[in-house]
């Protein structure tokens, strides 16, 4: 039984690793288990002990371009700033190739609910013929955390940030002053245009010290990114 148990598991590698077929991953994230993307990452150069966390390595499989063929989008967590976002593309030989790799710890892994944040593959945005995804992460450093949103497509075996802006961020000073930033973005599906919002205020000692001050600014997408409305009609 034992013999015939590991002449099943040598099959199964081999297959995963040589066969034609489209099944090397499919739609489905048990088609690969977690210790073969920890081996994946540590083949591409990425090592560390926290890979072996569980809280520290999220997958998902989706098929974020125009081929029959799934991609391995792989979110690592190093630390509360840090991390890593990488793609990786099945080859026709069914190997898997690191195409895209982004030092973004990627907040709320949330595949369903693109309100809460996260990189939301099933609620996509066209816009000129292109799939926009949407991702949220944090970064910062010390008395600094910062929220942005992106909206990125693939493009040529490449990941194209179209935007990127601020939601959230807090700096703190050494006297006690806070610097704050809130945003937010909304896409018009009649214009094609993207409205974005920021207010940044000060406070210290729980009391703000000066106005808000809120922006807007209008972006719209030539192409390839969202430009602002001005630059467009003003020129670059």
């Amino acid at each position: 039984m034992k013999k015939i148990i590991s002449i099943l598991t040598v099959a199964f590698l081999f297959i995963f690793g040589q066969t034609d077929s489209a099944d090397a991953i499919t739609g489905k994230s048990d088609s690969i288990d977690r210790q073969q993307v920890i081996d994946l990452l540590r083949s591409e150069g990425i090592d560390g002990t926290y890979l072996e966390d569980h809280y520290s390595l999220t997958y998902r499989i989706f098929n974020i371009d125009s081929d029959e063929r799934p991609e391995l989008l792989v979110a690592i967590h190093g630390g509360v700033h840090i991390g890593k976002f990488i793609v990786f593309k099945q080859t026709k030989e069914n190997k898997l190739k690191s195409i895209a790799a982004k030092d973004w710890k990627v907040e709320n892994w949330d595949f369903d609910k693109g309100i809460d944040g996260g990189l939301d593959l099933a609620n996509s945005l066209q816009c000129n013929g292109k799939t926009l995804y949407w991702i949220k992460t944090r970064t910062g450093g010390t008395g600094a955390s910062i929220e942005e949103e992106h909206l990125v497509y693939f493009e040529n075996d490449a990941l194209v940030e179209a935007w990127t802006g601020t939601t959230k961020e807090q700096v703190y000073a050494p006297d006690d002053t806070v610097y704050e930033k809130t945003g937010a973005f909304r896409m018009d599906p009649m214009t094609g245009h993207l409205y974005y919002w920021q207010t940044s205020s000060t406070a210290k000692d729980d009391r703000r010290i000066e106005t808000p001050k809120t922006t807007l600014t209008i972006y719209q997408f030539d192409g390839k990114r969202f430009i602002p409305v001005e630059n467009l009609i003003g020129g670059r």
